[in-house]
């Protein structure tokens, strides 16, 4: 628009000089003066022509604040949030309170494995292999030295939704302490075998159970008692023990059973007997089963305190001691917990039964209902067939009675 108003001044004036020198005049008339003064004012429009340029181009060089305030929400906006931890998992494995944790990220899609790491924390780390169930295992996420994915010059960059999370360690199998809410029925049973090989004895022989009784002096067994039973199971400051890999590694815990044998001697006097059978490392499986190590320990004692010193209070440094009811079954387990277990296999066995019933059903009807569209096609079929037979008949006859 400032280009415009200055051409039309430029104008203005050429056609105001050109007048003036037409109407004539020598150098000193006033025509003269009139057209030296035009021309420096067309000197003066075109300068003001060329500042008003000059200004414009400066006003369209400008960037306004709202303009940068975009640029940075479009850099913003190249920045992506990545839930690092959506598809990662740890597991875990051995026996509380000798749990290992391990990182699973195998599932993570392509953009977390190229861009995060996982590490546990150092506290996790630093006791790892010695965790227990109820215990915290915290992973770090950090993202990668490279920080964009695919090519360097990608403007794509991500930031972490949150750097860590914990896992709580529960329901892993563990070595037990206690036989409380235990069915240890298929261990007494091979106990009982145990003893029953070991203690096995013939007329005249000299010892029992590698007890010596006297030159051929075993006539007959008397009786057989249960004396005494024990689990033993190491104290939480000497746990590192189990785990030794030099000679003296320590069994975690030991379940022991103690009987008495009263034996009959070819003399006629009697002896007492004391054997003991005993299974290590008896641990609780994640299904509430009992399992321990396979090989059974035995031996026999002249001594019962003598059995006692070797088996229990020579233990008590490292271990603590448990004396067992000896009357109690050997399934533990509460009446209300063994209640509820049974409810609860009854409940099972029921939505079974009713889910199988409910597929007989199901296949009952559909049946049925094949059976129905079977029988409605076929009556249709009839149908349409016997009006075609009944058109045809009528047919027939139109044409004989027109024949007629």
């Amino acid at each position: 628009m400032n280009k415009i108003k200055v051409l039309a001044l430029v104008l203005a004036a050429a056609s105001s000089t050109a007048f003036l020198t037409a109407c004539g005049g020598s150098d000193n008339t006033p025509a003269a003066s009139v057209s030296e003064s035009s021309t420096a004012d067309v000197s003066s429009i075109f300068s003001l022509e060329s500042s008003l340029s000059d200004e414009s181009s400066s006003t369209d060089n400008i960037v306004s604040d709202a303009d940068e305030s975009s640029a940075e929400s479009s850099e913003e906006s190249e920045v992506a949030k990545l839930d690092a931890f959506e598809d990662v998992n740890v597991t875990f494995t051995g026996t509380s309170p000798y749990i290992t944790a391990t990182i699973d990220d195998s599932k993570c899609g392509s953009i977390i494995s190229n861009n995060v790491e996982f590490k546990l924390d150092n506290e996790t780390e630093e006791r790892n292999g010695q965790l227990r169930n109820g215990d915290m295992v915290t992973v770090l996420a950090e993202l990668k030295d490279s920080d964009s994915y695919g090519d360097e010059s990608s403007s794509i960059s991500f930031e972490l939704a949150k750097d860590k999370k914990r896992y709580n360690i529960e329901n892993q199998p563990i070595f037990i302490t206690d036989v409380e809410d235990l069915d240890l029925t298929s261990m007494q049973a091979e106990i009982d075998d145990k003893f029953a090989a070991y203690t096995v004895t013939n007329k005249g022989s000299s010892s029992f159970a590698d007890v010596y009784l006297g030159y051929r002096d075993f006539d007959s067994l008397a009786s057989t008692t249960v004396k005494a039973k024990y689990i033993i199971s190491l104290k939480k400051q000497f746990e590192d023990k189990h785990n030794d890999k030099s000679y003296d590694n320590y069994e975690y815990n030991r379940y022991m059973h103690i009987n008495e044998y009263l034996i009959n001697k070819s003399d006629g006097s009697q002896s007492k007997v004391y054997v003991i059978v005993y299974v290590n490392n008896l641990k609780r499986e994640k299904d509430g089963t009992v399992t321990f190590d396979l090989e059974y320990g035995a031996k026999g004692y002249d001594s019962y305190d003598s059995l006692i010193n070797d088996y229990v209070t020579s233990q008590k440094e490292y271990y603590n001691i448990v004396e067992l009811d000896v009357n109690a079954p050997a399934d533990h387990r509460t009446q209300e917990s063994s209640v509820a277990e049974e409810s609860s296999k009854a409940e099972e066995s029921s939505k079974t039964a009713e889910t199988s019933k409910s597929t007989e059903a199901s296949k009952t009807e559909e049946s049925s209902k094949a059976q129905e569209s079977s029988k409605t096609v076929e009556t249709s079929k009839a149908q349409e067939s016997s009006k075609a037979a009944e058109t045809s008949k009528t047919e027939e006859s139109s044409k004989t009675t027109g024949s007629r």
